[in-house]
């Protein structure tokens, strides 16, 4: 959110609104869902929680995992995730 004076008072009337990085952030079930319907993948929990982990559920870290689980590179994720 921009800084200004009356900014609480202009989200109290309800005339500016914003997203915060929660919302903004895919949860577990989105990064399900995202593979199974894009990639045709489908992530057991150990995976959907490496992920979540890893890319904090941002869209551009799970893109780049898809590939890379995809082209067959290897798996940090899956990799860090067994070592904990």
């Amino acid at each position: 959110m921009p800084i200004l004076p009356d900014i609480t008072l202009m989200v109290a009337r309800q005339q500016i609104g914003g997203f915060d990085l929660e919302e903004l952030a895919f949860s577990p079930n989105e990064i399900r869902s995202l593979f199974e319907i894009i990639y045709g993948m489908s992530l057991d929990d150990r995976l959907v929680e490496g992920l979540m982990q890893h890319t904090e559920g941002w869209i551009t870290g799970l893109l780049l995992s898809a590939s890379s689980l995809t082209s067959g590179l290897p798996d940090l994720t899956r990799a860090t995730a067994q070592q904990a």
